[in-house]
């Protein structure tokens, strides 16, 4: 059942982080690779700042701090973090995180490129690590 106000079971969240995105990840990795167009896989970029990620609370629950925040908008009924539409889409450090991996894809050898946390940055979204994509 649900777990500290998430509501998502684990089994659903598991099957979404691991089978569905890896799966949308692929498909478009192949069309691109087909159209012979560039590639980002963005799909460890905000690891360990999902919805429900364990260390990780809602922005507004405390002082907006992206170490310790979700970088995505929460399943959103009320409207009180944006529409229902925005529901689950980066919020604004997953934004940031996202424009840091495009700034260094915009700076690197054209190709396929996979986007995950700089670690050593602690959590800070500006500082993120590019490398040749799998």
């Amino acid at each position: 059942m649900f777990k500290d106000g998430c509501p998502f079971n684990d089994r659903d969240a598991d099957w979404a982080a691991y089978t569905l995105v890896p799966q949308m990840g692929d498909m478009v990795k192949t069309v691109a690779a087909a159209r012979g167009t560039d590639y980002l896989d963005l799909r460890d970029a905000l690891a360990g700042h999902e919805v429900c990620s364990v260390g990780t609370e809602q922005v507004g629950q405390s002082g907006p701090d992206p170490r310790h925040h979700e970088w995505f908008r929460f399943l959103d009924y009320a409207n009180t973090q944006g529409t229902l539409e925005e529901s689950m889409h980066p919020n604004a450090h997953g934004q940031r995180a996202m424009a840091a991996c495009l700034g260094l894809v915009g700076a690197a050898a054209p190709g396929g490129w996979s986007c995950t946390q700089d670690w050593f940055g602690n959590g800070d979204p500006g500082r993120m690590r590019i490398r040749p994509a799998c």
